[in-house]
């Protein structure tokens, strides 16, 4: 194999790289530091790349010229643009003013332009003289090489490279003086890149004909995937790897990962708690996951719970769609949830609940109430049934309030007891109660409140070495959702019957007539 022909092969791979980088990097320029900087970074790396490649291939001086050309169109341009990188990642603030920017811009134009203009045309700013010579390199090959004798322009764009580069180094320099960390590593081996870059232009002011073998571009590579590497490295090769091994792999629930058409793709290690999971790459859902019902509300991206070995799980369906908000697959991820829905129980108790006696409140009496009241037959009779305590300042004024709070509270729990499973009993407001009894005859409520009233009547309550003897008083409405479903005309009903009771002497059970 020639000389050239290896030599023109790595140059060309070192322009498919760099163009390959300037895709990728162009594409994600909003994710990371530098945006559009280090995309055109590379974009005039491969032009470089290219353009020498296709130089160093070609058989004739005005071909060769031609192809110089070409790289010029990208050479002055790499320093400064290295700039505005370096200006973008050492900034606090992260914007550049771009009226001020352009003025680095103006000797690079100034020497695109002579650049482009020496050969075709009288104006040899930048080169005076042009010649091909052979290059013997490596094992005795020799490949033909274009020698160009340098103008004042041509030192005028290297002093002005090692001005910007060194005003480089310096930035990265004095930002890894002023942050900490992992930007401190980036800063510091950002600034090395751009001492080295430093040192390597200085050998050109000191001959009068280009190299034989253009060595800045292979240079230019190194530093530039130096450069891609401390920006980049951080966040795509150390920070997302973590985030993905935390996110997922060590994840505390199961993950489960399809593509569009529901093949799996991936999963973690938890997915193994449940046996209806079979993982197996790229089998269908329905062979992975062996609950239907699961697997079409995943179909469906729906929400989904359900209990497993006496914990609660929702599972949570979240699409992952491309730039066109095309589905291309889905994350499948099941949330354990047993102790939240502890707490949410809890605090639902607690907001429905009176504190002292764990009967219902007025509002969880109300919520209760108003959902069987919409499912409940027209013609089913129910019971509005109110109790209240007698003479119960007494037992405070005697007992104490402690005493007082005792009687509310173990008679509540024998009451809560006594009363059917589907009654509903609520702590109305002080010593006053209120029972809602569905299905229930008005002769089967009389019976239940008489025997309610006895069992009161017979219990015995030790306070403090003393027995404390209570008895209520009851008010009974029973009637059908067809008659009346309001439930403050309910209640009010309730509580004239039991006025009723009351004003007949206490201690026992009255209708509303």
């Amino acid at each position: 194999m020639h000389y050239n022909l290896i030599l023109v092969s790595i140059t060309v791979t070192i322009g498919v790289i760099a163009l390959m980088i300037f895709i990728l990097t162009f594409l994600n320029r909003n994710k990371y530091r530098g945006y559009f900087g280090i995309p055109i970074l590379f974009l005039l790396h491969a032009i470089y790349a290219f353009g020498y490649a296709l130089e160093l291939s070609s058989d004739t001086l005005l071909l060769k010229i031609i192809f110089n050309h070409v790289q010029n169109f990208a050479i002055p341009f790499i320093a400064v643009t290295w700039l505005f990188v370096a200006k973008r990642f050492t900034s606090y603030s992260n914007k550049l003013f771009w009226k001020k920017e352009l003025l680095y811009m103006i000797i690079p134009i100034l020497l695109f332009i002579s650049s482009q203009l020496h050969y075709f045309t009288p104006i040899n700013w930048y080169y005076n003289t042009y010649e091909i010579i052979q290059y013997q390199g490596f094992f005795g090959y020799s490949i033909d090489i274009l020698i160009l004798e340098k103008a004042f322009m041509y030192y005028v764009g290297q002093a002005y490279s090692l001005l910007i580069i060194g005003y480089v180094a310096y930035l990265y320099i004095k930002r890894a003086l002023e942050v900490k960390g992992i930007q401190k590593k980036q800063a510091i081996g950002l600034a090395i890149s751009g001492i080295l870059a430093s040192i390597l232009v200085i050998p050109a002011f000191f001959s009068r004909y280009t190299s034989n073998i253009d060595l800045t571009l292979y240079y230019l590579s190194i530093i530039g995937y130096m450069i891609l590497y401390s920006v980049y490295h951080y966040e795509l090769l150390t920070l997302m790897p973590l985030v993905n091994k935390s996110l997922f792999k060590d994840a505390n629930s199961p993950i489960l990962i399809f593509d569009d058409k529901f093949d799996l793709i991936e999963w973690n290690s938890k997915v193994s708690v449940f046996d209806f999971i079979v993982p197996k790459y790229q089998n269908k859902i329905n062979e992975v996951i062996k609950l239907p019902k699961l697997v079409e509300s995943i179909k469906l991206i729906q929400p989904f719970s359900f209990d497993y070995n006496d914990k609660h799980f929702v599972v949570e369906v979240l699409d992952l769609v491309n730039k066109n908000e095309k589905p291309i697959g889905y994350v499948v991820h099941f949330l354990e949830m047993s102790i939240f829905a502890e707490r949410i129980n809890k605090l639902d108790f607690l907001a429905s609940h009176d504190q002292l006696t764990n009967t219902l409140n007025r509002n969880g009496f109300y919520d209760r109430f108003n959902h069987f009241i919409e499912n409940i037959d027209v013609d089913s009779a129910f019971t509005f049934l109110m109790y209240d305590f007698d003479d119960f300042k007494d037992v405070n004024d005697y007992f104490g309030h402690l005493g007082g709070d005792l009687v509310l509270k173990e008679t509540s729990k024998l009451i809560s007891e006594f009363l059917p499973s589907d009654s509903l009993l609520c702590r109305f407001g002080g010593e006053e109660f209120l029972i809602f009894i569905p299905h229930i005859t008005l002769l089967e409520s009389l019976d239940l409140a008489e025997k309610m009233r006895v069992l009161i009547e017979n219990q015995n309550l030790i306070y403090q070495g003393k027995t404390i003897k209570t008895s209520i008083s009851i008010g009974i409405y029973n009637c059908t959702k067809s008659i009346d479903s309001n439930l403050d005309s309910l209640i009010e009903k309730a509580d004239k019957a039991l006025y009723k009771s009351k004003k007949e002497g206490k201690n026992k059970v009255s209708t509303f007539d």
